[in-house]
């Protein structure tokens, strides 16, 4: 049973168990009796006024307001704004919303055009190594800065394009390029990956007076994945040590007379005229690039004046630098 003090007949009261609005019905003023059938609620004391189970209308918040808005009860914390509020147009509320989404849309469509392009990057940035003959190489600095300068694509030596079917790489292997050996190996590695399967490649390393290095002993290769695969075996049998003397292998490489030579060692600044006259000795005149490559922290005059010579490219790499061209 819901009683209310009579006073109230005619308005509405809240229900405290399920919080529904009830209208107090006028009949019931000084009824103790049932009204409109059965009865819930608790005595309020006072006067009583029987209040009738009802069901919600289902009319909506503006039905709400206006039984508030009736009962005189504006004041009892039952009215809101937001129960009067008039109903927006249909459409309204969606094309309130349009500015709030326009944000959201374009943030995302830049978004996706992002992952896109990263995703185009990768796919075809590749990996040296592979043999394919198209990927991309980062050159730096010729002196010696540590910031990567430029993109190459194709056939390259430590961010140098490469010319020709046939590359030969002549290196030193004495202890005065110990601190950069095996760094030399894996740019040569990444290197002969880059040539592609139809060029050749040959790596002669400088006379130390111990045994003769050569990969293939037979001459020039095509740069297969095969043959990638068994330099690096044979790579990994080379060591640093000793005096070397590059005549008698540049000797044998301009010999096959190949398109490009790649000359490389750690001690370029030891490298004076007479080295000059020693290549010049083994080239006979021939007119193959040779590109030169001084490895370390020092420069070289000699290998710059023989790469000017032969129209080719002269580069200093620090060790951090040709470490970029390993990965």
């Amino acid at each position: 049973m819901l009683t209310i003090d009579e006073a109230f007949a005619g308005g509405v009261c809240r229900c405290q168990h399920c919080g529904t609005i009830q209208t107090v019905p006028t009949a019931a003023k000084g009824n103790d009796g049932l009204v409109g059938g059965s009865i819930t609620g608790q005595s309020l004391g006072g006067s009583k006024v029987m209040v009738p189970k009802q069901q919600s209308s289902g009319t909506g918040l503006d039905d709400l307001a206006d039984i508030v808005a009736s009962s005189g009860l504006a004041g009892s914390g039952l009215t809101s704004r937001r129960l009067s509020r008039t109903p927006a147009t249909p459409g309204a509320g969606a094309a309130a919303q349009k500015p709030k989404l326009m944000p959201m849309i374009v943030g995302g469509a830049a978004m996706g055009v992002v992952v896109v392009a990263a995703i185009a990057y990768f796919a075809t940035r590749g990996d040296a190594t592979a043999g394919a003959g198209g990927d991309v190489v980062t050159a730096v600095d010729g002196d010696g800065g540590a910031s990567a300068a430029a993109a190459v694509r194709g056939p390259a030596f430590a961010g140098v394009s490469l010319d020709g079917n046939n590359v030969i790489y002549v290196l030193d292997r004495g202890s005065g390029t110990r601190e950069v050996f095996e760094l030399m190996k894996l740019a040569t590695l990444r290197s002969i990956g880059s040539l592609g399967n139809d060029r050749k490649f040959q790596v002669i390393f400088w006379d130390n007076t111990s045994d003769e290095m050569m990969f293939p002993e037979t001459g020039p290769t095509y740069a297969t994945a095969k043959k990638i695969e068994e330099l690096r075996t044979f790579l990994d049998g080379a060591a640093a040590f000793g005096a070397t003397d590059a005549g008698p292998a540049l000797a044998k490489a301009y010999a096959q007379s190949p398109d490009t030579v790649v000359l490389a060692t750690g001690k370029g600044p030891d490298l004076n005229d007479e080295f000059i006259a020693g290549v010049d000795a083994a080239r006979k005149g021939a007119n193959i690039r040779t590109h030169t490559f001084s490895l370390g922290e020092g420069g070289s005059d000699a290998l710059k004046s023989i790469a000017e010579k032969t129209n080719a490219q002269y580069q200093h790499l620090t060790p951090r630098q040709l470490d970029a061209f390993t990965r």
